[in-house]
């Protein structure tokens, strides 16, 4: 609601030739503050795979993920200075929080038979504004950005540095390529939006590195 109450400022602000609106964090900050993240981080590698994918708890997971990415990404796209300081602060901690690697397992193990779709559909949307985010913070700096993760098991901790190129690359699994041509294969019952995010991100798997076509005449 904040998100399309936003969009409906700016497009008034435009008609009107007035300065854009910058969107309000603070009525947000506890859907989207640190603490809400590592929270909402939390319940995804809880309910992805160390439940080997519980169904329903994983879908509200990976909503809730969704709708903070995209939060995210138009504060960070904000005009003013600090709000998208703060945007970059929450997309640094949303990479640390391993989200994007969780995400990619949950794409390679989702099962087109028994899974519910809208599983792959929103790790594919967060897949896609997380790639977009950092690409906009290494465009922003004037080069390849290495993010740091931190990847946690029963004993400890271990931290890790990633790249874009790295994120994108970690999806160049049949599994995954077929997953994702599988969601592909019901573009009509898609939106526009989802369509394009699932042939972007297909074609980001390609281009990273040429190799990586080997894995397109895997799939069965």
């Amino acid at each position: 609601f904040h998100r399309h109450h936003h969009a409906a400022a700016v497009s008034k602000a435009k008609k009107a030739k007035e300065l854009m609106p910058v969107i309000d964090i603070a009525s947000v900050q506890g859907a989207i503050d640190l603490d809400m993240i590592q929270f909402t981080a939390a319940r995804l590698k809880e309910y992805g795979k160390e439940s080997m994918i519980h169904v329903s708890m994983l879908v509200v997971a990976l909503r809730t993920l969704a709708q903070q990415v995209k939060t995210i990404d138009i504060v960070v796209d904000s005009k003013d200075q600090d709000t998208r300081d703060c945007g970059e602060i929450l997309t640094q901690n949303i990479i640390k929080d391993d989200v994007m690697a969780n995400c990619a397992w949950v794409m390679k193990n989702f099962k087109t038979s028994s899974h519910d779709p809208r599983i792959l559909s929103y790790a594919v949307e967060v897949y896609h504004y997380m790639l977009r985010l950092m690409k906009l913070l290494s465009e922003r700096k004037g080069q390849k950005l290495e993010f740091q993760v931190e990847r946690t098991s029963a004993r400890f901790v271990r931290r890790a540095i990633t790249t874009m190129e790295q994120e994108i690359a970690a999806l160049a699994e049949a599994k995954v390529i077929e997953n994702l041509f599988h969601l592909l294969e019901k573009y009509k019952r898609h939106s526009a939006q989802l369509n394009s995010m699932l042939v972007k991100l297909i074609y980001q798997v390609i281009r990273v590195r040429r190799e990586n076509i080997v894995v397109f005449f895997e799939l069965s």
